[in-house]
């Protein structure tokens, strides 16, 4: 690698801010597994976590610290390397919790497909079929009320 090129890692993440707003994306690394899970403000004193891991307290916390309600769980495949998180906030929160329809899940979930739209708060999530590390899997393009894709 070059001097000038420099490799990612958690601590080399720009600083987020401490009060969130609407459309704000807080990333949630675990660096166990090199996996990054996201709290994300959708207005309204609500948030929706994207692909959480089993141990909810990070996103309770998080949530707490910015008076948000966690209302959904966000999951864009069947995780075959971690133990999800989501039917833990569905458990303890009440989060809805929506997933790919090819996943196969065995537990209450709104399954969601290619082309769907999911209305959160005040954000809009676009169903984006992207399969390749899982053949359900799924991006979540949200259009408003900023533009970020998970």
């Amino acid at each position: 690698m070059s001097s000038s090129a420099r490799s990612w890692t958690p601590s080399a993440a720009p600083a987020v801010r401490t009060r969130l707003a609407a459309g704000d994306v807080h990333p949630i690394p675990d660096e166990a597994l090199a996996n990054t899970s996201y709290l994300v403000d959708v207005g309204g004193g609500e948030a929706v976590v994207i692909d959480p891991r089993r141990d909810i307290d990070a996103y309770l916390a998080l949530a707490k610290q910015h008076g948000l309600r966690i209302v959904a769980s966000l999951e864009t495949h069947l995780h075959a390397d971690f133990v999800s998180g989501s039917r833990e906030l569905a458990k303890t929160v009440r989060a809805d919790v929506i997933a790919p329809a090819g996943a196969d899940l065995r537990f209450d979930h709104r399954p969601v497909s290619e082309g769907d739209t999911v209305t959160l708060g005040e954000a809009t999530f676009e169903v984006l079929h992207t399969p390749g590390h899982t053949p359900e899997h799924v991006a979540y393009l949200m259009t408003r009320p900023t533009r970020a894709v998970f």
